[in-house]
């Protein structure tokens, strides 16, 4: 089995940065600086969300499982829960719930913190393929809604409620395709 060398690199601070650069100040071109890398013993990582005690949540494409892995990226547990086709994983660390993409069949699945499936919900997305609906969630603690992306055929953001309910939806078309999401509590 092949296992890809993932690195812990927090993608959400490289979009924050270009985002948050003024473009006509050449100084702040290169403000990232990698600090370390660590390899992760998980085939194909998708996701990655804050967990408990420093640690974090991160899904297998490949195996379709849920692990909780530290900041150096051993790996200190494999949830019960296997999917079908999971891409990104959201955690609520209020109500202790974790929220699982399911691409293939476009549902956010509730798990508890033990990884045992609490619920489970369809997004109405009329992709062309399979391969391309769902692709990454993430969560908004002061509204307690989810934001999910799907990938591309269509490419849109939905905002939901924990019950499944679309309070909004957007189509986007500033990429070919998208493959992950996160909601900055600092900037709304």
């Amino acid at each position: 089995m092949k296992y890809a060398k993932t690195n812990i690199i927090f993608p959400f601070l490289f979009l924050i940065a270009l985002f948050s650069c003024k473009k006509d100040d050449p100084k702040n071109e290169n403000n990232l600086i990698l600090i370390s890398q660590f390899p992760i013993n998980i085939p194909e990582t998708s996701g990655l969300a804050g967990f408990q005690d420093d640690t974090f949540l991160t899904i297998s494409d490949s195996l379709s499982k849920v692990y909780k892995i530290n900041s150096s990226g051993e790996i200190l547990k494999s949830f019960d829960y296997v999917g079908e086709n999971t891409e990104g994983i959201a955690y609520d660390p209020m109500s202790r719930e974790i929220y699982v993409v399911e691409e293939k069949t476009n549902e956010i699945v509730q798990l508890d913190t033990n990884g045992f499936e609490v619920n489970r919900f369809s997004i109405p997305l009329n992709n062309q393929f399979e391969k391309h609906g769902l692709e990454g969630i993430s969560y908004n603690p002061f509204n307690h809604h989810l934001y999910v992306v799907s990938e591309k055929l269509p490419s849109i953001l939905f905002e939901v409620t924990k019950d499944g309910t679309i309070v909004e939806s957007h189509e986007l078309n500033f990429a070919d395709d998208y493959s992950s999401v996160f909601y900055d509590p600092h900037q709304n």
